[in-house]
C-alpha cells in the first residue's frame, strides 16, 4: 500500500512540474505573414545543461550584430511558382526560406538564395505543434539544390527536434525570463548519395 501513494504522490508531482511549464502552440509561434523577430547575434557559448530546472546564465554576452527576420506570403515572391507547395516565406540576410504552416505542423519546402535554389521533395519538418518540455519528433528529407552552370545536387538526411531542458535564462542587463525550454534542432545531410556525411 506504500508503494502505492508514493507512486501517486509521486506521480502527481511529475504531472503538476510538466503543466506547470510553458506549452508552445501554434496560435502563438506559427510563422505569420506581416511579422517581425527582432535578434541579437552574439558570440558561440556552450549551450548549458539539459533537464529539468536548469538556469543558464548568459548575462556575458556581448552582441555582435542584429538580424530582423522578416515573414511575408510566399505567393508574392518570385519563386512561388516553383515552390508550389510553400505558403510563407521567413527572410533573413537575403536568403528566403520557404514553409507551409498549418495549425499543427511547419515544413521547409524550399530555399533560395542569391544563386541556388532548393526545393524539397521530402520537407524538412521545421516545428510541430504543440510543443512541451521532453518532446522528440524525428524524421527523413530529401530534395535537390540547383546553382549556376547547370548544377544540381541531390541530398536526403535526417533531423530530430528535442525540447531537451527547461528553466530560468538570465541575459545581458540582467534580464530574466522563467519557465523557457530549450529547443535542440539535430540535422544531417547527405549529397548525392553520399555515405560519409
Amino acid at each position: 500500500m506504500k508503494k502505492l501513494i508514493l507512486t501517486s504522490v509521486f506521480l502527481g508531482s511529475v504531472f503538476f512540474a510538466l503543466h506547470a511549464q510553458f506549452l508552445m502552440k501554434s496560435n502563438t509561434h506559427i510563422l505569420r505573414t506581416g511579422d517581425e523577430h527582432y535578434f541579437n547575434i552574439a558570440q558561440n557559448v556552450e549551450p548549458g545543461a539539459t533537464g529539468p530546472s536548469v538556469v543558464w546564465d548568459f548575462r556575458n554576452l556581448e552582441t555582435k550584430s542584429t538580424l530582423t527576420s522578416h515573414m511575408y506570403s510566399a505567393y508574392t515572391t518570385e519563386k512561388s511558382a516553383e515552390i508550389k507547395d510553400a505558403n510563407t516565406v521567413l527572410e533573413e540576410f537575403g536568403t528566403q526560406f520557404f514553409f507551409k504552416s498549418s495549425d499543427g505542423i511547419i515544413e521547409q519546402y524550399g530555399t533560395v538564395t542569391k544563386n541556388t535554389i532548393t526545393k524539397y521533395d521530402k520537407p524538412f519538418v521545421k516545428m510541430v505543434f504543440p510543443f512541451n518540455y521532453g518532446d522528440i519528433y524525428s524524421g527523413e528529407f530529401s530534395g535537390t539544390t540547383y546553382g549556376n552552370n547547370n548544377y544540381e545536387a541531390h541530398f536526403s538526411g535526417t533531423y530530430i527536434l528535442e525540447a531537451d531542458a527547461y528553466g530560468t535564462l538570465i541575459l545581458p542587463g540582467d534580464i530574466t525570463y522563467k519557465n523557457v525550454f530549450r529547443i535542440k534542432t539535430v540535422k544531417e545531410q547527405c549529397y548525392n548519395g553520399n555515405n560519409s556525411c
